[in-house]
């Protein structure tokens, strides 16, 4: 079990591996959230009604491995969340726009843990 609470004192408009609670709480917004792989100590909240509600409300997205989201869309109990993911390939850089005039780049890195993750 994960004693992580998805929140990191540099980036608390991002939300790693963590999909309930102060995650979901309007200030600070979470204008992101990375799933770094499919094991269920990394998956707090995700299948729930709160976090689907937060992202169509918001307009964030969740961030992925591409395979971590082909794993994720053979599961019902995630498919409902097909339209917020945004699957990411590793070595690549992607810019994530996260409000008006703010911006973060990110490069996936392969983990090594299991398909899909990454960190």
């Amino acid at each position: 079990m994960s004693t992580f609470k998805g929140k990191m004192f540099e980036y608390k408009f991002l939300s790693i591996d963590r999909f309930d609670d102060e995650n979901l709480a309007p200030s600070p917004d979470a204008r992101a959230f990375f799933l770094s792989h499919c094991h269920s100590d990394h998956m707090e909240g995700l299948d729930s009604r709160a976090f689907v509600d937060y992202l169509k409300i918001s307009g964030s997205k969740l961030y992925t491995h591409e395979i971590t989201m082909h794993l994720l869309m053979f599961d019902p109990r995630y498919i409902h969340l097909e339209n917020f993911i945004v699957p990411l390939k590793t070595f690549t850089p992607y810019t994530i726009d996260l409000a008006p005039k703010n911006s973060l780049m990110v490069t996936l890195l392969p983990a090594g843990h299991c398909p899909g993750s990454v960190m």
